[in-house]
């Protein structure tokens, strides 16, 4: 298996080139959405042996790849490790959507306090 990450004008390429099994293209897609990417766009194509060429286009709404250079190699092994297996793509959905839906950290009550000020003229 080969991944390839470019960087665009207005969005990050991802190519993966593969033998073909079930469930592959989603669980491409579905590790992008993980990681919390938005896909523009993808292509998918397989030859006669059942060699697949799939890319993605995606905006990466966080920033994360663009301003932590590091994560490129981080973010291209978690896609490795769902595409093989060894990392539970179910799992990191619901921490993403967990992530998402955290509560405020701090609680504030709505209220209204008003006070009347009588300027010092109409003492």
């Amino acid at each position: 298996m080969q991944l390839h990450l470019e960087r665009g004008r207005h969005w990050f390429e991802l190519t993966l080139v593969t033998q073909d099994r079930p469930f592959l293209f989603a669980k491409l897609a579905g590790s992008l959405a993980a990681w919390g990417m938005n896909i523009v766009k993808a292509d998918a194509f397989s030859n006669a042996v059942g060699v697949v060429v799939d890319t993605f286009f995606f905006t990466d709404r966080f920033r994360t790849l663009e301003l932590n250079l590091p994560e490129w190699g981080r973010f291209q092994r978690s896609v490795a490790d769902v595409l093989n297996g060894e990392a539970d793509l179910d799992r990191m959905l619901r921490d993403r959507l967990r992530s998402e839906k955290q509560l405020a950290k701090v609680k504030v009550r709505p209220g209204l306090n008003l006070t009347m000020t009588v300027p010092p003229a109409a003492l």
